[in-house]
């Protein structure tokens, strides 16, 4: 689905350092320059992105287990949240976000979780220690995203980080998001303390990891209406 980014000020995206490869990039229309590019490979189910951290889906303390184009149907939210994270805390509500948003004709992938398709199952989530959650957020059609960490900083707040892939440079050197906003939605798992209890994620605070301009975050428990 390709929609027109809601207008929520200067550049309302997401700012992000990746520093295990020195990368500064930018989701849907601000432009990034890079040290060290992280450049998609031709074909995007090939596992790694360029010099991403890791081959594992995500690289980071959230895995992705799958990714689908657009939101959920019956997901709303105000105009001034550009994304919403719904958390599922139990076995039982984690098979239902899983057999509501995973098709099962989605194709079976490995590596970082550049394209639509099954990276993992829920047999990988340990629900001792961990939760699975549903990410609605968007990107840019030719840098794909993906949800790479999740905690709780010094100040309560939850912080959401997103990674992204640059697929090719600029005529001038600089890595350019087209600026076109595309809704899509993954499935991932994270360590339980990386989120408030059930009891508390609907009061907490959240936002996305974008230096002097984050975006908020609406958290609710799966399934939000």
């Amino acid at each position: 689905m390709t929609t027109t980014r809601p207008d929520h000020g200067a550049c309302a995206t997401r700012v992000l350092a990746t520093l295990l490869v020195g990368v500064v990039v930018a989701l849907g229309g601000c432009t990034a320059s890079t040290s060290a590019p992280v450049g998609a490979p031709a074909d995007p189910s090939a596992q790694g992105v360029g010099d991403a951290p890791s081959t594992e889906a995500g690289g980071g303390p959230v895995r992705t287990l799958a990714k689908v184009d657009g939101w959920r149907e019956e997901l709303t939210t105000p105009p001034e949240f550009l994304s919403k994270l719904e958390v599922a805390y139990d076995a039982e509500t984690a098979t239902r976000l899983w057999e509501e948003n995973v098709p099962p004709t989605l194709a079976q992938r490995t590596g970082v979780p550049l394209e639509p398709g099954r990276y993992g199952d829920l047999s990988d989530v340990d629900f001792d220690n961990q939760v699975l959650a549903l990410w609605s957020g968007g990107q840019s059609s030719g840098c794909p995203g993906w949800v790479d960490d999740v905690r709780v900083d010094g100040t309560g707040v939850v912080v959401v980080s997103e990674e992204q892939a640059s697929r090719a440079p600029a005529s001038d050197g600089s890595y350019t998001c087209p600026s076109d906003w595309n809704s899509y939605r993954t499935v991932v798992v994270m360590d339980r303390a990386a989120l408030p209890g059930a009891d508390e994620i609907t009061t907490a605070q959240a936002e996305t990891a974008s230096g002097s301009s984050p975006s908020t975050v609406l958290l609710a428990v799966y399934p939000a209406s």
